[in-house]
């Protein structure tokens, strides 16, 4: 069962793999100014609002069915270092205004077989939003 997807990175349960998100935080913000008033609290002013980042785990390892940890790992750097602009889908829920960026990637908790090949590891993902131009 597919739980979601990041581009064409697909989440999803089943009897033979289990590649899920956790620690899931949406967060969004808004801009104020701040106008100095004499002899007077200062009064803000909202500007606008900034963009929106989501940053979740996703934990990777052949025991749950991913068959090569590296190879995927690979792909989640490829669209970081290629500032691939995607979307972001859980359930039957597109998030955010328009598409993401990933500004962080973070490898870490990996497992290695006997030979030295990784064969699991936690991968913490940050993005940022990307709105329409």
């Amino acid at each position: 069962m597919t739980v979601g997807c990041l581009g064409d990175i697909e989440f999803s349960v089943s009897d033979s793999l289990v590649k899920t998100l956790s620690n899931f935080a949406w967060k969004a913000s808004a801009r104020y100014g701040t106008h100095d008033r004499h002899g007077m609290r200062s009064l803000p002013e909202y500007i606008g609002k900034d963009t929106d980042t989501i940053t979740f785990d996703v934990e990777l390892a052949e025991a749950f069915g991913v068959p090569n940890v590296q190879k995927e790992i690979n792909r989640i750097m490829k669209y970081l270092t290629d500032g691939e602009v995607l979307p972001l889908v859980i359930g039957n829920k597109s998030y955010g205004v328009y598409r993401w960026v990933l500004t962080d990637v973070t490898v870490k908790d990996r497992t290695f077989d006997g030979s030295g090949r990784m064969i699991g590891a936690l991968v913490s993902l940050s993005l940022l939003e990307y709105p329409r131009r």
